[in-house]
């Protein structure tokens, strides 16, 4: 059996190293190497990976972001790799909420991770021991996913304005042994507090997600059409929604599959309809032959909701 992760084991701390800054910003065409010698990097504007060029980033190296500026992946590779002592840090340059940056974005451009038969990751496009904060309101997501399939990998999301992962048409995408905590989308995005998955084929895999807050779907949202997912050794708990902690909609043939989770200590205040159950830790809507299997799962301990709320149809 997978080990249960833990905040301690997955808590990951910058040391910070004084060096002078490197600015940077705008196109990366060609590969880039971000060391540790030149960190801190500063981006005065947002960069934006293209031309099937490979940006990679060192371990510790810290890069902060001016506000409303970003890192995008339009057509090439990222390569973040930190260690778990030595983790790369991706921030706000300045503190306050109208200061925040817009985050790390992987376009249908950008290579996808690839992997070995025991799921080890071999080639393309990664983010792996990195702590990603501070980013606004006005992001769709601190680590946004459209059409692509980066390998999301041991990281901390924590601390932003924003759901903590969006997912969108994404294939084969792999997002394990995370952490995703303290992220209040109530007032932006508003659907998933750690994470926001839409018509993908995913694997969620032993992530603790927590304390995060969302009008709809605190711990995860997920809606999927003609998809296939798993959600494995997930930790969802003490997070805050109008309704579900936990929301699958499977519609037109999704096959998903629950299994191992701990959905405990949540707090869902309000139905999400058309249920009639009220609010509820775990809400599943399947319809159009869409298919949830769910198996040896945890709920428990959620405050003012019921564990599971379920509605099916063949519309």
């Amino acid at each position: 059996a997978a080990a249960v992760l833990t905040f301690s084991s997955l808590a990951l701390v910058a040391v910070p190293t004084i060096h002078a800054e490197t600015i940077v910003g705008g196109f990366i065409d060609t590969d880039t190497h971000w060391q540790i010698a030149d960190s801190p990097f500063v981006a005065s504007s947002s960069v934006l990976v293209t031309n099937d060029a490979t940006l990679t980033i060192d371990p510790g190296v810290l890069v902060q972001f001016a506000p409303l500026t970003g890192l995008e992946v339009a057509d090439g590779t990222l390569t973040a790799r930190g260690t778990k002592g030595d983790p790369i840090t991706l921030t706000s340059q300045t503190v306050g909420d109208s200061n925040r940056w817009n985050g790390i974005g992987f376009g249908d451009g950008t290579i996808d991770a690839g992997f070995d038969r025991d799921f080890g990751y071999t080639s393309g496009s990664i983010v792996e021991y990195a702590i990603v904060e501070q980013v606004g309101s006005s992001a769709t997501g601190a680590i946004r996913i459209q059409e692509s399939a980066p390998f999301i990998h041991y990281n901390v999301v924590q601390d932003n304005l924003t759901t903590g992962l969006s997912a969108s048409h994404a294939t084969s995408l792999r997002v394990s042994s995370n952490v995703f905590q303290r992220n209040d989308n109530e007032n932006g995005f508003r659907r998933g507090g750690g994470l926001f998955i839409e018509d993908s084929d995913v694997t969620i895999i032993d992530n603790v997600i927590a304390e995060n807050v969302a009008s709809v779907g605190s711990g995860i949202h997920s809606v999927f059409h003609e998809n296939a997912a798993s959600f494995i050794g997930n930790i969802i708990e003490r997070n805050t929604t109008g309704s579900a902690a936990l929301l699958i909609a499977a519609f037109r043939d999704s096959d998903i599959i629950m299994e191992r989770n701990q959905i405990v200590a949540n707090t869902a205040t309000s139905p999400i309809l058309p249920s009639d159950a009220g609010p509820t830790a775990l809400t599943l809507t399947m319809n159009e032959g869409g298919n949830v299997l769910s198996r040896n799962n945890l709920v428990s301990d959620n405050d003012d909701a019921v564990a599971i709320g379920v509605n099916a149809g063949t519309g």
